[in-house]
């Protein structure tokens, strides 16, 4: 999948992010931008990730600038989670890599 990425995009930033990328990482990444803007339990939920991984992962991509965290003005407990460009684009990248096996598949 690093591979593919490499081949297909050719921004050094996200280049640069990808040897640190596990594949939870990228999971949640997917999660968060196929829903966002979610919290982290829904993230949880709908991949069946501990919550405590996601809330770790999410620390992490918050580090590699990814992800950003905004909070709801009523709730300031309640943390959503919305992609950067960055992040938007190793999503797209990810969602490439998914349609191309899902089509080697069938």
């Amino acid at each position: 999948m690093k591979q593919l990425i490499s081949d297909h995009f050719q921004n050094p930033a996200l280049l640069g992010l990808l040897p640190d990328m596990t594949m939870v990482m990228l999971r949640v990444l997917d999660a968060i931008g196929n829903f966002e803007p979610v919290n982290g339990i829904t993230v949880a939920k709908q991949y069946r990730i501990p919550k405590g991984t996601v809330s770790k992962v999410t620390r992490r991509l918050i580090t590699q600038k990814l992800i950003t965290t905004e909070s709801l003005p009523n709730n300031k407990k309640e943390v959503l989670f919305r992609t950067t460009p960055l992040g938007k684009e190793l999503f797209l990248a990810h969602r490439a890599f998914d349609e191309q096996m899902k089509h080697g598949f069938v």
